[in-house]
């Protein structure tokens, strides 16, 4: 209860918090079992340990058969009476979270996230496991953790239990590196992890740390604890306190700001509150779907492969935060816009019919390789957009060098659009450029029912130096209807020769 770590996430919605405190009832009934031998407790133990544990940190539940095979004695005969019934529960349960799974969808990690080999793997464990090491425990804990070892080695009756007792303990320790190397990412950034893989090993070893007859008389080892517990809660309050609550307020204050209007403007758009979401990266677990009004499923994760599996749902409307549209979502996962058709959204949110495979062609995705003589510019825009035309006023360098925009030449290459109907329209540039001490500007030329044009510049500065700078641009476009032209170019204010690589410009 004084674990830094527990303390500061006890009261908050964190499943390893929960999963924790389920974890140390469970263990409880397994002891309560080992004192008595009825197998009724250990049904109850098995049955409250389904709930606490999740796929990747079923190895815990070997490194308890493991203790009983050592303690009981006959591998045959503990793996028929305790692993196997063990399985068979915690597989009925894992069956149950399955359909939970595919019926309501879930935010969880449904994949490791492995090293990239085993010396990269050590290296960042280790610096993870220092840098939360006052975390996990305080250090008048980690100093008990010594302290009961060895006691327990030297309340063993004889060098063989000692062994034995140390090849369990290094058993345990081996549990948590191979959950570490598997999920090594998560390990590294959220010290909440060690709540589920650590923790329990560490309690369990101290839990075996005296032989049984020991185990029913904690009385001569309780004035250890009663000393130490004063500093335990002084240290846990103190990690508490030190949080950075400050982030975590404004994170929850941006959440609710950019999500407090997405049920109105799905309503707008006339999607029924019976139809199923997809969302992206709406900063909770399932608080964008909370936020919408809706039934769906939640994903925080922009891997590939995760989000590849995420399309392939029971989902027709794709939600997704603008904050994180292009810079994350797009940008990690491009082919995404194979599956999306855009039909609206807000300041806040971009709002996608979801197709049921991949159909290359729904959006315009033209490139500039770099290096290339053909320059093109991808689109990021609706399927039924009227062709375009490109012209262009620069001379274009085919060799890998970049291309110039000369000096004498004030305007760049220009895209013209005439939209087929009323959109909402966002514009986002990026490139990276080399003029000396001058900046780069974007000028949109926009005219709306025969009004003087609209001029939207952006300004992206480019640091002093021959180095490459790399900067982006993005703006809202007022709402364009059909016959209202629509112009962006590069502007070369600067009077200096521009140098471009892969330009990228994105119109969504």
């Amino acid at each position: 209860l004084f674990i830094p770590v527990y303390s500061y996430y006890a009261l908050a919605y964190l499943p390893s918090a929960q999963a924790f405190s389920l974890f140390l009832i469970g263990l409880a009934q397994w002891m309560r079992y080992r004192a008595t031998g009825n197998g009724f407790w250990y049904w109850v133990a098995m049955g409250i340990l389904c709930f606490w544990i999740r796929m990747p940190f079923i190895l815990i539940w070997f490194y308890l058969w493991l203790i009983l095979v050592v303690e009981e004695g006959g591998l045959i005969r503990t793996l028929r009476w305790a692993l196997l019934p063990a399985v068979s529960a915690f597989a009925g349960q894992w069956l149950f979270k399955e359909w939970m799974t595919m019926t309501y969808g879930t935010q969880f990690l449904t994949n490791f996230l492995p090293a990239n080999g085993m010396a990269e793997g050590l290296h960042t464990w280790w610096a993870s496991l220092d840098f939360w090491v006052d975390e996990i425990l305080s250090p008048t804990q980690w100093l008990g953790v010594l302290i009961l070892l060895g006691l327990s080695l030297w309340y063993r009756p004889d060098l063989k239990s000692r062994i034995m007792y140390l090849m369990l303990i290094l058993a345990g320790l081996a549990t948590h590196l191979l959950h570490s190397l598997l999920l090594i990412d998560q390990f590294s950034a959220h010290e909440y992890y060690y709540l589920d893989v650590l923790l329990p090993v560490i309690i369990i070893i101290m839990v075996m740390a005296f032989p049984r007859r020991y185990q029913n008389s904690p009385g001569r080892f309780s004035w250890i604890f009663l000393c130490l517990i004063p500093l335990w809660f002084w240290h846990a309050q103190e990690v508490f306190q030190e949080k950075d609550r400050l982030a975590a307020t404004q994170g929850a204050d941006m959440a609710r700001m950019e999500l407090r209007d997405c049920r109105a403007c799905l309503d707008d758009l006339g999607i029924p509150r019976t139809d199923t979401l997809l969302t992206f990266e709406t900063y909770t677990g399932n608080g964008g779907l909370i936020a919408c009004g809706r039934k769906g499923f939640s994903s925080l994760s922009t891997n590939p492969i995760a989000m590849k599996e995420d399309l392939k749902r029971r989902a027709s409307v794709v939600v997704i935060p603008r904050r994180f549209l292009l810079p994350e979502v797009y940008q990690d996962f491009p082919a995404i816009v194979d599956w999306l058709i855009r039909i609206g959204g807000n300041q806040h949110i971009a709002v996608f019919r979801k197709l049921d495979s991949p159909t290359p062609g729904q959006f315009d995705r033209l490139m500039v390789p770099e290096g290339q003589g053909r320059q093109r510019i991808p689109l990021f825009a609706s399927a039924n957009q009227l062709p375009h035309s490109w012209e262009w006023h620069a001379n274009v360098d085919t060799s890998l060098q970049p291309w110039v925009l000369p000096a004498h030449q004030e305007y760049g290459p220009t895209l013209r659009l005439d939209p087929a109907e009323a959109r909402h329209l966002a514009l986002r540039a990026k490139f990276g450029s080399r003029n000396g001490d001058y900046a780069v500007s974007w000028a949109c030329d926009l005219s709306v029912e025969g009004n003087p044009p609209d001029i939207r510049y952006g300004s992206i500065p480019i640091a002093h130096g021959d180095s490459l700078a790399w900067r982006a641009w993005e703006t809202d476009l007022p709402d364009t209807r059909q016959g209202s032209p629509l112009s962006i170019y590069l502007w070369n204010g600067g009077g200096a020769d521009l140098l471009i690589d892969s330009l990228e410009i994105l119109l969504w």
